[in-house]
């Protein structure tokens, strides 16, 4: 990635070093591949370091970390058990959009604590569409999904329940 003066991690041993050594990988002067990403983030988990970085880390991993992810596996399995019975009797179906837009949407909003109507769903696929593509290069497209990410993001943190929003006293 020399043409932006970046570096890219795509293997597994490589990815867990970044993430598990926060003292030399740091995401606090930015994390995308533009300034309008950058600045719009600031605040954001993401886009902290160190003792700024680790509550609201506490607070997502108490709702879709590893743990979390644990406790909801019965449900989650029961939710993507549905629509699998459902297309498993026709003979053609978009499996993009009928299980890998529904499935993850679903299973994220039951994680979030957020409300399961379909509006919430493709609002959060959206987000998810947006936070995606405003991350490479600064274009007159990518400024517009950040714009838009940023702005769906403040109303999400307001749809986000105050019991999921505080660490639990018992967590580390």
């Amino acid at each position: 990635m020399r043409r932006y003066d970046m570096w890219i991690a795509t293997r597994y041993e490589a990815v867990k070093r970044i993430l598990t050594e926060p003292e030399t990988f740091q995401g606090g002067r930015g994390i995308g591949m533009n300034d309008t990403l950058d600045t719009a983030w600031k605040g954001f988990a993401r886009s902290l370091d160190g003792q700024d970085h680790a509550p609201l880390r506490l607070v997502m991993m108490q709702t879709i970390g590893p743990k979390a992810a644990t406790a909801a596996q019965p449900e989650i399995e029961a939710t993507a058990k549905r629509p699998v019975e459902e297309v498993s009797a026709r003979q053609a179906f978009d499996a993009v959009t009928v299980l890998a837009q529904v499935l993850p949407m679903t299973s994220v909003v039951q994680l979030l604590g957020l409300p399961a109507d379909m509006d919430t769903r493709r609002n959060l696929l959206n987000w998810a569409t947006d936070a995606y593509n405003c991350c490479g290069p600064e274009t007159t497209a990518s400024t517009t999904r950040c714009r838009a990410c940023t702005s769906s993001t403040a109303s999400w943190w307001k749809l986000w329940p105050e019991r999921k929003c505080a660490p639990a006293a018992s967590e580390p």
